[in-house]
């Protein structure tokens, strides 16, 4: 959003001018987002100071028309120096909160803005293949299958009920053979999406490094939640050099490191 559009939905959330849906959204948006809360706060103080100001200069006014009436004939005329002293004061909050909004409003934004901006849950389907027979190839039984747990993980996921198809995945024995790496990609996931980046590459540890570029794309948005900032760059880079579904996201991102 840019910074002029994004100072006027402040004005009019402030001014009461929202309502319905937008006003829902903007809410949301407020409770989740630090710097909006600030941004907002501080563009009250800055609409305060202008309402106290005008109150004030009105007052003023009244006063000196009263002072200049009593001491008409006197040759003399009070000097308003407690007005010119409160302006000073305002114009010093105007240009201090202004200069805390406009660098904020400019400053980069964090790590975890911009997981916040660029993470989305994937599709089940994009993440979830068939699952994987409980028999090898040459037919036999293969050690320690899946089974239901896998298919119960996965209808959660479906459901968006993400807490619980962790809680079940978790409750799985790793299958043994090609199914194992889906399985700990599979968990990984589920841990980003219930905020655990840190058990998350605990789980893509299990992997090896060029396992997918889904997961170097996850693993960039899970450093970027803990924060590491040189690491998630290393592997944006990666993804940014070779034609990838996410090579146009990961340059992009990487612009905003």
């Amino acid at each position: 959003m840019a910074s002029q559009e994004k100072l006027e939905r402040i004005e009019r959330y402030l001014l009461g001018e929202m309502e319905g849906q937008e006003l829902q959204e903007f809410s949301r948006s407020l409770s989740e987002d630090q710097g909006l809360a600030t941004e907002v706060e501080l563009q009250r103080v800055i609409m305060e100071a202008v309402r106290e100001e005008d109150t004030f200069r009105f007052q003023q006014t009244l006063k000196e028309i009263q002072a200049e009436k009593d001491e008409k004939g006197t040759g003399r005329r009070r000097l308003p120096v407690r007005r010119h002293l409160s302006v000073a004061a305002s114009i010093a909050i105007l240009l201090l909160a202004a200069y805390f909004i406009y660098g904020s409003l400019n400053a980069p934004p964090s790590p975890q803005e911009l997981f916040a901006q660029y993470f989305e849950i994937p599709d089940a389907e994009d993440i979830l293949p068939p699952e994987p027979s409980s028999r090898g190839e040459d037919g036999t039984m293969a050690d320690n299958p899946p089974g239901d747990g896998w298919s119960r993980a996965k209808d959660l996921f479906r459901d968006k009920q993400y807490a619980a198809a962790l809680n079940q995945l978790r409750g799985v024995s790793p299958p043994e053979g090609p199914a194992n790496a889906e399985f700990y990609f599979q968990l990984g996931i589920l841990f980003l999406i219930n905020g655990q980046p840190e058990q998350a590459l605990q789980s893509w540890e299990q992997l090896e490094p060029d396992h997918s570029y889904a997961l170097k794309w996850y693993r960039a948005m899970a450093l970027l939640q803990l924060e590491r900032r040189p690491e998630a760059k290393g592997v944006l880079r990666e993804l940014a050099q070779i034609e990838n579904p996410w090579q146009e996201q990961a340059a992009e991102l990487l612009g905003e490191l």
